[in-house]
């Protein structure tokens, strides 16, 4: 399972994304895709000069079950403590 959440990410960005993801919200997208197709979707958000912040959640075989990405400005950072990611408030 994956779950993307983008910042001011620019409509043509947000149209790409919906082939592959179902948008719950604005800016929420959800779907279970392949590794691939998660990477590029991710190096399109990345690319997208208006997005100000974005997050990926995905399915993976750590403690906590899953991997988390970050993007842009988000007022909080990931902390990685001997393999489990934490979150750090700014």
């Amino acid at each position: 399972m994956t779950v993307l959440i983008v910042e001011n990410a620019a409509e043509a960005t947000r149209g790409q994304i919906c082939r592959w993801m179902l948008e719950v919200k604005p800016g929420v997208f959800i779907a279970k895709v392949s590794a691939i197709v998660r990477e590029a979707i991710w190096k399109l958000v990345k690319e997208d000069q208006r997005t100000l912040g974005a997050i990926l959640a995905y399915s993976a075989p750590t403690e906590i079950g899953f991997m988390l990405e970050m993007y842009g400005e988000p007022r909080r950072s990931i902390i990685d403590m001997d393999g489990l990611q934490l979150i750090k408030r700014a």
